[in-house]
């Protein structure tokens, strides 16, 4: 017993590194790449331009904590504009 009789504080614990990617996003980064490497040994432009810009969008995170949001922003678009062109090259 300590004073006034309540237990005693455990000691504060340090807080868990926080991580950039869950391991759900890495296996979706993985699964990418490799679908990715499959489009270019099959000369399926529509599915690199599509794995391609999933990748681009999924790696911004790493880009704005290291480079900046500038970067960033531009990955963001460049993945959006290139996923439009996939589905632009897949149906037309």
């Amino acid at each position: 017993m300590t004073f006034h009789g309540r237990s005693p504080e455990a000691p504060p614990l340090e807080k868990p590194k926080e991580r950039l990617f869950s391991r759900g996003e890495i296996s979706g980064m993985l699964l990418a790449m490799v679908l990715f490497l499959y489009s270019l040994y099959n000369w399926d432009l529509a599915l690199s331009f599509f794995t391609l810009s999933f990748l681009l969008f999924s790696l911004r995170p790493l880009a704005e904590r290291y480079v900046g949001p500038t970067l960033a922003n531009l990955m963001k678009g460049m993945a959006v504009s290139m996923g439009f062109g996939a589905l632009a090259l897949a149906f037309l």
